[in-house]
């Protein structure tokens, strides 16, 4: 269980990382200029080929209603297949459900209306058939293919459009059409914690940061960081640095920072100070520990870290820095 400390600088973490990774968010959009449509029950077919490194992780979709009021339930589900759509559009066991999403219509033709999928739909490196079947009351509106307009991409995926079904494995076919759509989605990474850059010697050697044996920044855990060869003489304490950048400080390009004009020679800071965690030193050594929150956007999210270390002996300054640690959240 968490203990107090840990749940408040858990959701002190949380409150100031969400905000700087909503940027972070993907999205690829085939286009929102019908000429034509489908009714209820209705769906659409395309591929997506998923290109980049990373898996993805769809969290919404944005669909163009035929409902003329807004306010209304939309509801789609989304089905995939291996490999592509094509050949398959009548083969029920060649399908697998994987998401469902309802969200509030526009009204208003060419307007996207918003769906937020229950559970996120996960894509690895590959090919498949994509089906975003309506079955509410509403179908939606899409556009014919013409060659130009079938072939939508970016750095992580393609999508191949695509033709319309009247019905869930049946009904008419009718090819091409485009589906009218954007994708939301972020990109999935393996947690992963490294360091960088080097400390600076103070009156116990050169104090280090690591992590300890086995910790990463893996979402829902607790990232676990060793702080060594601090002062073990004097009363001291250290403060732990987290930031989102190793190149910037107050917007500007000035990391790694000398601080050997403030007396700490030969002494670099390394990271912006978006986050300052206070450790109390024990027998030349501490721990300092940060709850990962379980959000799954935020996987693929860089933090950097580095620890300001109190030690009078050691310069004119008084403070020491340990090297920095370069962390990918992830899972």
């Amino acid at each position: 269980m968490y203990s107090s400390s840990r749940l408040l600088a858990g959701l002190a973490f949380c409150a100031i990382l969400v905000p700087s990774v909503l940027s972070a968010q993907q999205k690829i959009t085939t286009n929102f200029v019908s000429n034509n449509g489908g009714g209820a029950n209705w769906g659409n077919l395309f591929d997506i080929n998923v290109t980049g490194p990373n898996s993805i992780s769809i969290f919404q979709i944005d669909v163009n209603s035929r409902a003329t009021t807004a306010n209304l339930v939309h509801t789609i589900d989304v089905y995939l297949t291996s490999g592509t759509y094509v050949g398959k559009d009548a083969k029920a066991v060649a399908w697998v459900k994987v998401g469902t999403g309802t969200g509030s219509t526009s009204g208003v033709r060419n307007t996207p209306t918003i769906i937020k999928l229950k559970d996120p739909i996960t894509l690895n490196k590959g090919k498949y058939g994509v089906w975003v079947h309506n079955p509410g009351l509403f179908g939606v509106w899409y556009t014919n293919g013409n060659t130009t307009n079938q072939t939508v991409k970016n750095a992580d995926m393609t999508i191949t459009l695509g033709i319309a079904k009247t019905a869930l494995f049946g009904g008419s076919t009718f090819n091409p059409r485009v589906w009218n759509g954007t994708i939301h989605y972020f990109k999935k990474t393996t947690a992963s914690y490294g360091t960088f850059g080097v400390g600076c010697k103070g009156s116990s050697g050169v104090p280090t940061l690591t992590p300890k044996t086995g910790s990463i920044p893996k979402l829902g855990s607790v990232l676990q960081l060793d702080l060594t060869n601090l002062p073990t003489k004097n009363p001291s304490f250290a403060v732990m640095f987290t930031g989102f950048t190793n190149n910037s400080f107050s917007s500007a390009p000035l990391l790694p920072l000398d601080l050997t004009p403030l007396g700490a020679k030969g002494c670099q800071l390394l990271t912006d100070l978006t986050i300052l965690t206070p450790l109390t030193i024990i027998g030349g050594k501490t721990t300092f520990t940060m709850p990962v929150p379980n959000l799954a956007f935020l996987s693929g999210f860089a933090i950097y870290q580095q620890a300001l270390v109190l030690d009078p002996p050691a310069n004119t300054a008084g403070f020491t820095m340990t090297n920095g640690g370069d962390g990918r959240l992830g899972n």
